[in-house]
């Protein structure tokens, strides 16, 4: 099983008791992910997806290949908060573009800001007339912040790269949103498994946080901790059972899974919401 695959399953379990079991294996085609087999004997199929914006995970996988950039003639600790670039949500060409400039450009202005005696200095979203050259350059490379620290004895000067500040707004259209677009790709591996016997059949939808082109999806579950459940819309579950929703906080989430944010259901009775921090 993929990691997320078994924090899902992990997280059923608590909710619902009972044994998972992986059918998606050994080169499988057509089936689902695993089976939930809860203690009076009924099984639930499960799929399991990520709402992942495609260009936002290639520009991180390859920041973090790159990261600490080490920079001669640097003095000090950098820190550097990054925006995935690209048009979309799948135009993953921006990304390598990108990390290959940051690595020829970023280096030069960070040495010009330790020679003026600069430790620190935030990058507009939107331009002026009276940007200076540094911020367009920083701009241009998709830098939002820099903030430099003084490097301990034995360390040798680097660069780290972080995610920038999202803003904007959000609110529970965009969890339906979410859905939306996930279910029409799974549904047919979950109505197969409804026909070969399982009693019902779900799907799991993570959401993740910091999400440069699907910003405000996991952002609007904190929204719904404070407005509750009215503003989601239903949904069409084209003839599986239920939806889960939650958020993806990755292995720290290990081993009991228990979530600071919703953890949503919707069925044939509507959307509810599960938290777990909330249980005695």
């Amino acid at each position: 099983m993929r990691a997320d695959e078994r924090r899902a399953a992990d997280l059923l379990k608590e909710l619902l008791g009972g044994e998972y079991a992986p059918r998606d294996t050994d080169g499988a085609q057509g089936m689902h992910d695993f089976d939930l087999q809860l203690d009076g004997g009924r099984t639930f199929a499960v799929e399991v997806t990520t709402d992942t914006s495609r260009v936002d995970r290639a520009f991180r996988d390859q920041i973090n290949r790159v990261s600490p950039l080490d920079v001669p003639g640097l003095t000090r600790m950098w820190h550097v908060d990054l925006a995935t670039p690209g048009d979309g949500p799948d135009d993953q060409r921006a990304a390598r573009g990108r990390v290959e400039a940051l690595k020829a450009e970023l280096p030069d202005i960070l040495r010009q800001f330790e020679h003026a005696g600069l430790t620190k200095w935030r990058v507009p979203r939107s331009p002026s007339r009276d940007d200076s050259a540094a911020e367009d350059r920083l701009r241009g490379l998709g830098v939002q912040l820099c903030s430099s620290f003084d490097p301990d004895p034995d360390e040798s000067p680097q660069v780290f790269f972080g995610d920038a500040s999202l803003g904007g707004a959000t609110g529970p259209s965009m969890i339906v949103d979410a859905v939306n677009e996930s279910l029409p790709n799974k549904v047919g591996k979950l109505v197969n498994a409804k026909t070969a016997g399982a009693a019902e059949a779900h799907l799991f939808l993570w959401l993740n946080f910091a999400q440069e082109h699907k910003r405000g999806r996991a952002e609007a579950m904190s929204f719904l901790s404070h407005t509750g459940l009215d503003g989601l819309e239903p949904i069409d579950l084209q003839g599986i059972d239920a939806v889960r929703v939650a958020v993806d906080d990755g292995p720290s989430h290990a081993p009991d899974c228990r979530h600071h944010w919703p953890i949503l259901r919707f069925d044939a009775h509507g959307w509810h919401d599960r938290q777990l921090r909330r249980s005695p």
